[in-house]
């Protein structure tokens, strides 16, 4: 087998993809080929001649002879050149990305009013108190984000209440991005952005196979926020490439990034003193 480009469906010959002509068959006209290609190309081929070769060295049938005898002195050229099929492939990995930003608000739209669920947080100084926080989901340019709102507004103990204000609510803001990236077969990160570039794809140097989750975060509000990573993976790219099994992935890259952020301890921006909550009273 030959093949000279990726993506494009090939065999060595047409006769070799042919379902016209029987494996035996195709060992004949392989024969006649070898020995009568050069008198078809000068067109000294006579049929008749090759029938009767047929006839009395392999006892063929005489329809059959004829049969082939005909099909190779009109169609030779076509049976014994490379065979170029009319269906094409195309990479999924672009496709993928050409298609996220539908596939991302589909998945948004699985969930009522944004709200994914909650999770609960944990802020490094922070004592007293379940910080459980609604996790807001919006879609985003090849990602997915999630916000997590600090739920609370004053300390009560029963009797007076300390409001928090605006400053140490806003401190607690956390906003996680799951990027989906493009890699190149080196694991470097390749803009995805100009669409519809197959030849990039064929020329070898993009990863077909899987692509990066790079989830950052960043806490507080306000453009001085830094953002960090928080985790990364590589995820094979689905197949078969379907609306459901894009969806079923990132709800499990959504599952895993809910479990990382349980498991991390987020730090304060500076100068903002952690809640710390004394028995008898609560957050609300």
């Amino acid at each position: 087998m030959r093949i000279k480009k990726k993506y494009v469906l090939l065999e060595s010959l047409l006769i070799d993809t042919s379902s016209e002509f029987s494996n035996s068959e195709k060992r004949i006209l392989r024969l006649i080929h070898k020995k009568y290609n050069g008198e078809r190309e000068k067109y000294n081929f006579s049929v008749y001649e090759v029938a009767a070769w047929l006839i009395e060295d392999f006892e063929l049938s005489y329809e059959v002879a004829f049969e082939l005898s005909k099909s190779y002195f009109l169609e030779g050229s076509r049976l014994f050149s490379e065979y170029e099929p009319l269906r094409k492939k195309w990479p999924i990995a672009e496709i993928f990305f050409s298609k996220i930003g539908e596939f991302t608000n589909e998945f948004v739209k699985s969930f009522p009013n944004d709200r994914y669920g909650s999770v609960e947080v944990k802020i490094k100084g922070d004592e007293g108190f379940n910080d459980v926080r609604d996790v807001r989901i919006w879609g985003g340019y090849n990602s997915l984000a999630l916000y997590l709102n600090f739920p609370f507004y004053r300390i009560y103990d029963g009797i007076r209440s300390t409001y928090l204000g605006g400053e140490n609510s806003d401190a607690r803001l956390i906003r996680v991005d799951i990027g989906f990236k493009l890699l190149d077969n080196d694991g470097n990160t390749v803009d995805a952005s100009p669409r519809w570039r197959t030849e990039e794809y064929e020329d070898g140097s993009i990863n077909l196979n899987e692509f990066l989750v790079s989830v950052n975060y960043r806490i507080g509000s306000g453009d001085s926020r830094v953002s960090k990573i928080l985790m990364e993976l590589k995820v094979p790219f689905p197949q078969p490439l379907t609306k459901q099994s894009v969806i079923d992935i990132f709800k499990k890259i959504t599952e895993d990034t809910i479990q990382k952020i349980q498991s991390t301890t987020f730090k304060l921006p500076a100068g903002i003193e952690p809640i710390v909550v004394s028995a008898g009273s609560q957050l609300d």
